[in-house]
């Protein structure tokens, strides 16, 4: 996956950076969502150089708004889900793997409508090499890809590497899943790498659940300041799912649709 053109910024200031983010996103316009501005500025604040890796389905770029000289954006054709767009990063980003710091996040989720900092104390605090926002007793024990992190040069390990460096072009989002959301937890247990969770598995959400849907309210509770956007678009994936952007106004004092673009909306 090494299709990705830059776009916008400087790709050397991303690559001397210690703490690095590679942020995939998609949309079919060049317009940058609220959400993916605030991902950004929050990674910022905590000082992390970040990569954004838009795919699209066609050959316009991404009106991107944030001037920074530690942001880059580079653009791609949509193939591959998220793991494609990171491959591609990381590909672009040749020292990214040995960074001290590493984030892989996607913009499948809307917010964050607080600051970041609780979440990535605990990244940089925990006692494992490879993290995540959430873990998940949904199909096996396994690291949500949507939000992880590794340490200390981690995707140089050749069995981390290699899951990355061979992403391929596959039917499904459920095949997707499988090879490298489930294939990235199985590749740390077979290299015997322990991992660490902001919010661990079963902790908002039993087994055969996804905590980013069945467990929302808890993560917010817990501090992770976002929500899944499939659950707001489909609110009747969990059972208490319409209560969503009550409790995140109660909560943070704004409302969701403030935060959703124009196709969001209309697909509503």
């Amino acid at each position: 996956m090494r299709d990705a053109r830059v776009d916008w910024g400087d790709l050397s200031r991303i690559a001397s950076a210690r703490r690095i983010a590679l942020v995939a996103s998609y949309s079919p316009t060049p317009a940058v969502s609220r959400s993916l501005r605030e991902l950004v500025t929050r990674l910022r604040a905590e000082d992390y150089a970040t990569l954004v890796i838009r795919a699209t389905d066609g050959p316009q770029g991404i009106d991107w708004p944030l001037a920074d000289p530690e942001i880059a954006v580079a653009v791609r054709q949509n193939i591959g889900y998220d793991f494609g767009s990171w491959s591609s990063g990381l590909a672009l980003l040749t020292d990214a793997a040995a960074a001290d710091r590493l984030l892989l996040v996607n913009d499948s989720m809307i917010g964050p409508f607080d600051s970041l900092a609780p979440v990535l104390e605990h990244f940089e605090q925990s006692w494992a090499q490879a993290w995540g926002a959430t873990g998940t007793l949904q199909f096996m024990p396994h690291l949500q890809s949507y939000f992880v992190g590794f340490k200390d040069g981690l995707l140089r390990n050749s069995g981390v590497e290699r899951l990355f460096r061979n992403v391929k072009s596959l039917d499904s989002k459920n095949e997707i899943i499988d090879a490298y959301e489930l294939g990235l937890s199985r590749a740390l247990y077979r290299e015997a790498i322990p991992y660490d969770a902001f919010i661990s598995a079963g902790r908002v959400a039993s087994v055969g659940k996804n905590p980013t849907i069945n467990g929302w309210r808890g993560m917010l509770d817990l501090g992770f300041p976002m929500v899944k956007r499939q659950l707001v678009m489909t609110p009747e994936l969990a059972p208490d799912g319409h209560e969503v952007g009550e409790y995140v106004a109660e909560r943070y004092g704004t409302e969701l649709d403030d935060w959703m673009d124009e196709e969001w909306l209309a697909a509503r």
